[in-house]
């Protein structure tokens, strides 16, 4: 066995090689690896990258992308890792590189499954059903492969939308008077596409720094990631919060496009021609993520969201599905469990230092 940088035509035919049998397997993945790697993109332009694989016999077992993003330099991210069952040597081998990568460009610690920024994706999936558009996925032996690093665990929900939509009507009753300062705006994916992505951008910022994994996004950044969906955005899937004119939170939401998309295929083309052209409606809404500046997160502002999203929803909508929230964020789980109860999966990462 050996070390050897690989490209990312030989990456993704990897991933095709990894889930060519699994029967669940959609694929969130490859749109998400070429906006982080591919080298003419805003966020390879500002990370230190190295796509590396093990193999036998120019056979691949293993494979990752070790990211360092420039804005958190401690942390050397082990990136969309795949590997082959029973390949334990291998999987030692590639993290014994990625461990002498990491100390030669000073980070401190590996964090496995954070694919260069969570904006990206996050975790590896303890789950094998069917994923939603967005959802990490992975072959339930990957986490034996890590099981000596230290584990941080993401949790999400689902609910059925009529229940929703009665705790969201009874939070609405009791609050009224918090609610009636917030004015609610949807996002412009026409003209006004970059000024939005300014919006979201800034938002997200202010919000979410200090948060774990989190780091500071450029403008460019969050542009090009929004691109390659703007295709299938609608304005009422990105919805601001707004108080005496400022912009104090967001929403973000869509529908869970992955159920007009066959398995082991991505969203593409055709996913636009059923949603738009077609009108089908998937049946699961996902929010994937909500977010208020500290000083606003008074009630009002995150039941006016959320009061917001449920009303733009398709009329068929019959499900509500939660992205990822970190296990120890009881605060963001707490808002979540009020309006859905229903545990969905689990993702992991892992981490180690070095």
């Amino acid at each position: 066995m050996q070390i050897s940088k690989i490209e990312l035509r030989e990456y993704l035919a990897f991933i095709k090689k990894v889930y060519k049998d699994d029967k669940n397997f959609k694929d969130n993945k490859s749109s998400v690896v070429k906006i982080v790697c591919e080298k003419h993109r805003p966020f390879y332009k500002s990370s230190l990258q190295e796509m590396v694989a093990v193999k036998e016999k120019d056979k691949i077992l293993c494979a990752c992308v070790l990211i360092i993003n420039n804005k958190l330099p401690n942390e050397l991210c082990v990136s969309f890792f795949e590997a082959l069952p029973e390949c334990r040597e291998a999987v030692s081998m590639l993290i014994g590189y990625a461990e002498d990568f990491g100390r030669k460009n000073s980070c401190k610690r590996l964090v496995v499954a954070l694919d260069g920024h969570v904006n990206y994706s996050v975790g590896l999936g303890s789950d094998t059903g069917v994923p939603s558009f967005g959802e990490s996925y992975s072959p339930l032996y990957y986490h034996e492969y890590f099981e000596n690093f230290s584990k941080v665990k993401f949790v999400s929900f689902f609910e059925d939308v009529s229940l929703v939509r009665e705790r969201i009507n009874e939070d609405i009753n009791k609050f009224k008077n918090q609610i009636e300062k917030v004015s609610i705006e949807y996002a412009d994916f026409g003209a006004g596409f970059n000024k939005t992505m300014q919006r979201y951008t800034d938002l997200n910022n202010k919000t979410f720094d200090g948060h774990k994994y989190y780091c500071f996004r450029d403008y460019e950044e969050d542009t090009d990631l929004f691109k390659d969906l703007r295709p299938l955005l609608e304005n009422r899937n990105l919805i601001f919060a707004k108080i005496k004119g400022e912009d104090v939170g967001f929403i973000l939401w869509y529908p869970d496009y992955n159920e007009l998309v066959p398995v082991g295929k991505g969203a593409s083309i055709i996913t636009f021609i059923k949603y738009k052209l077609l009108g089908k409606r998937p049946q699961t809404a996902k929010v994937m993520e909500i977010a208020v500046l500290p000083k606003y997160r008074q009630f009002g502002v995150i039941l006016s969201l959320f009061d917001a999203a449920i009303k733009a929803a398709p009329k068929n909508t019959k499900r509500i599905l939660s992205s990822w929230i970190l296990d120890e964020n009881t605060k963001s789980k707490a808002i979540t469990y009020r309006y859905a109860k229903q545990p969905y999966k689990e993702f992991f990462t892992y981490e180690k230092e070095i």
